[in-house]
C-alpha cells in the first residue's frame, strides 16, 4: 500500500481529528470528511504508525464497523 503522508494529507489530519472525539461509525466518518474510502483512510492512518481500534457494531447486521483512537 502506498499510503499517503499524515503531515501533508489534508483528508487524514480530517480523519484524525474526528477519530480523536472517540467511537464514529464508517457512515460518520465519512460525512464528517467528506470521503467516499473511510476504511482506506483509517489504513493510511494505520501505515502512519497511528493505532486505531475497531469494532463491528453489536446488535446491527454486522456491515456496521465503528473506529477511535486507540489509547
Amino acid at each position: 500500500m502506498n499510503a499517503g503522508n499524515l503531515k501533508t494529507s489534508n483528508r487524514l489530519q480530517k480523519t484524525l481529528s474526528v477519530l480523536k472525539e472517540g467511537w464514529h461509525t464508517t457512515w460518520e466518518i465519512g460525512q464528517a470528511t467528506q470521503s467516499m474510502a473511510v476504511h482506506s483512510d483509517v489504513a493510511a492512518l494505520r501505515a502512519n504508525g497511528i493505532v486505531i481500534k475497531s469494532e463491528r457494531m453489536k446488535g446491527i447486521d454486522g456491515r456496521i464497523w465503528h473506529y477511535k483512537i486507540a489509547v
